[in-house]
């Protein structure tokens, strides 16, 4: 794959002379060409892939290359940081932009306006059932600037709040306010708060959902709660295994018997496997058991395994598709 060949050129380059020549810059303030090279060789992974530098947690400095927020991008930015060399005490890598501790210590320059992020209040809602706080963000200087600019700055200042790994996991609608909402606090509360949601629910746990479709089918459905792709950034495809079920029960379900040996099938798929793929859900009824199953696109062997158990079975099919945003079990979450 060229993408895959254009991280192992980055990284060789990187491991030859690009570790050195871009500290030399950093503690010299002479950057010469190094930000043209350092573009160049991103992009030859990919040319929406972003790069920036900062400081290190554990090193001085910090390197990362990110989707900018794109899923589909995502699992190559991790690819990016899994080939990574070990870090040391000059550089450490992040496949995603960090939360920045000071981001409300800081002035931000955007266009024609210039806002003290410290001003920014933010009205949160917390969903304890989707796991996800949906936030309106308020600044004085909202009303002054058109509603797109203003989103732009909200989901910046969420991004520096949070991280842009835990911007994905833990938010859900952000909206804009001219007004300052009435529960308005102020933003340092949205970490807070998303951390101690994610010290509530520290493992994901799995949820039963049952109803009828429209032409008055029983449905069922077990999934994984939360359901998030950012957990699993690498399992970028979608496996659709659907097993048909002779024994039905008056309402088109499977018999207990049934049941038993549609586990059975489920149990030996995930022996074979042997963790290369995550069960993220199963939907069952009219006469149908679809497991939806995600793995790493690169994984051939994990592929290759799916398949082969899929024509063992007389009764399975199996669909296959790209879907690094797990868009396919979208209505599972």
């Amino acid at each position: 794959m060229v993408e895959m060949q254009g991280i192992e050129d980055f990284w060789h380059w990187w491991q030859q002379e690009g570790a050195t020549l871009l500290a030399n810059a950093i503690h010299s303030g002479d950057f010469a060409d190094l930000p043209e090279q350092m573009a160049h060789l991103v992009n030859a992974i990919n040319k929406d892939l972003q790069w920036e530098l900062g400081p290190g947690r554990d090193a001085q400095h910090s390197l990362c290359v990110t989707a900018n927020g794109d899923p589909a991008l995502r699992p190559l930015t991790e690819r990016w940081l899994r080939a990574a060399p070990a870090p040391d005490a000059t550089w450490e890598y992040r496949a995603a932009r960090q939360a920045d501790p000071n981001v409300l210590n800081q002035q931000l320059d955007f266009a024609d306006w210039e806002l003290d992020l410290e001003q920014t209040r933010l009205s949160l809602t917390v969903d304890e059932q989707s796991l996800l706080v949906d936030v309106t963000v308020h600044h004085p200087q909202f009303p002054n600037m058109p509603e797109d600019a203003a989103l732009q700055i909200a989901f910046l200042t969420l991004t520096w709040l949070l991280g842009e790994d835990d911007l994905e996991r833990w938010i859900g609608e952000v909206n804009t306010a001219a007004e300052q909402p009435a529960d308005a606090l102020p933003a340092d509360a949205l970490p807070e708060t998303v951390h101690a949601m994610a010290a509530r629910h520290p493992e994901p746990s799995w949820v039963v959902m049952e109803g009828e479709g429209q032409d008055g089918a029983r449905l069922t459905a077990i999934a994984m709660r939360p359901m998030r792709w950012i957990d699993h950034p690498l399992l970028d495809l979608h496996a659709g295994i659907t097993l048909r079920y002779p024994t039905q029960d008056p309402r088109d379900l499977p018999t207990s018997a049934g049941l038993t040996d549609l586990q059975d099938l489920e149990d030996d798929l995930m022996r074979q496997l042997d963790g290369a793929a995550l069960l993220v859900a199963h939907e069952t009824g009219r006469g149908n058991r679809t497991l939806h199953l995600y793995c790493d696109s690169t994984d051939t062997a994990a592929l290759a395994t799916i398949t082969a158990w899929v024509h063992g079975q007389s009764t399975a099919t199996l669909d296959t598709q790209s879907d690094p945003a797990w868009d396919q079990v979208g209505h599972l979450r």
